[in-house]
């Protein structure tokens, strides 16, 4: 902020092994966006993401809840997201398949405080231990969440009766 303030929002971050660190140009910014697996995801977790493989339109069920801000390094899409969730217990913890998790309404207020583009540095678990130690380590590794498609979107939508949703980058 101009007058040297900053707001501290609680985040959520990915397990281990699949999260982004360093620097990165948030590139894009989009409101209710849509969200679609990558192609990693559903390779390695097909049980978790694959009822999902077309996607879902943006909306209170898209995984990238309200708002979503992009994360590029040079011109190429890194898939990596600092979004909004409607998965409350993530925030705190590491649980996501590696973006950057915000409670919905702190992502709207970043949101509308931001523009594009804005270079993003991500720490690493070292870099948060030195900064911050009084947080560090507070969160807990979640497993996996495994949600049907039909709970999810509801009983005539699955992904084989979808049309593809492109995920906006």
């Amino acid at each position: 902020r101009q007058d040297g303030t900053t707001t501290r929002y609680p985040v959520g971050v990915g397990r281990a092994g699949r999260s982004i660190r360093g620097g990165a140009t948030m590139r894009l910014m989009r409101k209710w966006p849509g969200w679609t697996p990558t192609r990693n995801m559903l390779r390695t977790e097909p049980e978790v993401y694959g009822p999902f493989r077309a996607g879902i339109p943006g909306g209170l069920r898209s995984p990238l809840g309200a708002r979503a801000l992009y994360l590029y390094r040079g011109s190429r899409d890194t898939h990596y997201r600092i979004h909004g969730t409607n998965d409350l217990e993530s925030i705190g913890n590491s649980g996501s398949a590696g973006c950057i998790r915000m409670f919905n309404q702190d992502i709207i207020h970043l949101y509308d405080q931001i523009e594009a583009p804005m270079q993003v540095i991500i720490r690493s678990q070292e870099e948060s231990q030195r900064v911050d130690p009084e947080y560090f380590g507070r969160g807990i590794e979640l497993p996996p969440k495994i949600i049907s498609a039909e709970d999810l979107l509801g009983p005539e939508a699955t992904a084989l009766d979808r049309p593809p949703q492109l995920d906006e980058t």
